[in-house]
């Protein structure tokens, strides 16, 4: 459990090929036992995903989805399934994909599981016309969930299904509360819940909202700033104890509970609706604790940094789908 979680951090860190390494390297050395084995297959998958080797997650994937049916885990079936689906996609094994995805979408919605819209944005984009639309419009309804991760993909749908209708202003506002839910998601569950958002969603909404953004130099800088703020940002140490807010305490000790009883293949209906409810009151604390404090790690807005360069000059390069624009400040 603690080598996953290192995994984690390293992917949320950006440092992917250092989370391949580790996962291979304890795999490798380790004996593990089958449902370890499986779940360590699962995060490898994840892991050679993010960097970019879809062959080997796919492999990856297959291996656990095995695993796991031999089993008779379906929870973690279904995650592995979506794992596979994934990694097809990126491979561009198109041979029945759309209906596998749109099965795997399904049975994740019907769970209102986390990874849902997930599923059905990928799912979306493998689809054409308006069930493309309606499998977006569905993972966007998501947006509302306590679980940033959960919102940042929800928040990507509805970027990508106001694309497909040419409202760029609407596609803008989605990638920015997107990205506002990467952020928070860091600030609220510090280091040992570290996700691979920047390194999946937070990656594809930059490149949404960048390429609506380049058709203006101000709105691209803005926007060049805010996707390296997030994609830079350090989330707060929140390892002292006496630091941590007893509803963020409990959330923590939820999750390992939870996660102890899904691989044991124990009920855990009641510790869903447990974690649900303290992620709404750590969220909502946070909120509250925020609303008077500044964010140390908000952008610069654009006077800001047009004030900032004063009588020198700035040159800014953005690669917005493979071009590279040239952004000048200067007085």
């Amino acid at each position: 459990e603690v080598v996953g979680l290192y995994a984690r951090a390293y992917l949320a860190a950006g440092l992917t090929e250092d989370a391949v390494r580790l996962l291979a390297t304890y795999r490798a050395s380790a004996d593990l036992a089958p449902l370890e084995d499986a779940d360590f297959c699962v995060m490898q998958s994840h892991a050679l995903l993010a960097v970019g080797d879809a062959p080997a997650a796919l492999a990856a994937a297959r291996r656990a989805r095995g695993m796991y049916r031999k089993q008779d885990r379906r929870w973690f079936e279904r995650r592995a399934r979506l794992a596979i689906v994934a990694a097809r996609e990126a491979i561009g094994d198109r041979r029945g994909l759309a209906r596998q995805a749109k099965v795997v979408a399904s049975e994740l919605d019907a769970e209102a599981a986390d990874e849902a819209p997930a599923a059905l944005t990928v799912a979306g984009r493998l689809a054409t016309g308006e069930e493309r639309l309606r499998l977006w419009r569905k993972a966007a309804s998501y947006r509302g969930q306590p679980n940033g991760h959960t919102r940042a993909s929800a928040y990507l749908a509805g970027a990508l299904e106001r694309e497909e209708s040419g409202d760029r202003s609407g596609v803008l506002r989605a990638c920015a509360a997107g990205l506002d839910a990467i952020d928070e998601h860091r600030r609220l569950l510090g280091s040992s819940e570290l996700r691979a958002l920047i390194t999946t969603h937070g990656r594809e909404l930059t490149a949404v909202a960048l390429r609506h953004a380049a058709h203006d130099p101000r709105t691209l800088l803005r926007w060049s700033e805010r996707t390296r703020a997030t994609a830079l940002a350090m989330p707060p140490a929140t390892s002292d104890a006496a630091t941590i807010p007893a509803s963020l305490a409990a959330l923590r000790d939820n999750g390992r509970r939870l996660a102890e009883a899904r691989r044991a293949g124990e009920p855990f209906g009641d510790l869903e609706k447990e974690r649900l409810r303290l992620e709404h009151a750590v969220r909502t604390e946070h909120h509250t604790q925020s609303g008077g404090d500044a964010d140390p790690q908000r952008p610069a807005a654009v006077e800001e940094i047009v004030a900032g360069v004063g009588e020198g000059c700035l040159v800014e390069l953005v690669d917005v789908d493979g071009t590279l624009h040239v952004l000048v400040v200067h007085d």
